[in-house]
């Protein structure tokens, strides 16, 4: 499944969504898409570093949905910049639970990748 967005606000952000196939239903952000672009939105903070270096990129995050909703190993897989990579963990870190995916209708764990582009407009 690929869906990709691009916020309005001051940092697109491309959702692409990657799952591992062991899920019948896929993890959910609480109120869906539309709710975790706007939470990037919200909480995404250009680095003062980069912006000031004209650094613009897209971080390559991947991280699990466990379970419980909750996310656990954040990995940067791809990124231009530290500082961008350090935004990007902050703010996934910092995300609500998720509703996880299930198989079988019980909970399992699914990896989620997750494009964020930062551009300077």
């Amino acid at each position: 499944m690929v869906a990709q967005r691009e916020v309005e606000d001051s940092v697109p952000v491309t959702d692409t969504r990657l799952f591992d196939g062991v899920a019948e239903t896929f993890p959910e952000y609480p109120g869906g898409e539309t709710a975790l672009l706007q939470y990037l939105r919200d909480n995404i903070r250009y680095p003062k570093e980069a912006y000031d270096n004209g650094i613009e990129g897209r971080v390559i995050v991947s991280f699990l949905v466990v379970k419980d909703g909750s996310v656990q190993q954040i990995t940067v897989m791809r990124s231009p910049d530290e500082s961008l990579s350090r935004e990007a963990v902050r703010v996934v870190s910092g995300m609500p639970h998720w509703k996880p995916g299930t198989r079988n209708g019980k909970p399992v764990d699914v990896r989620y990748t997750l494009p964020v582009t930062f551009a300077i407009q």
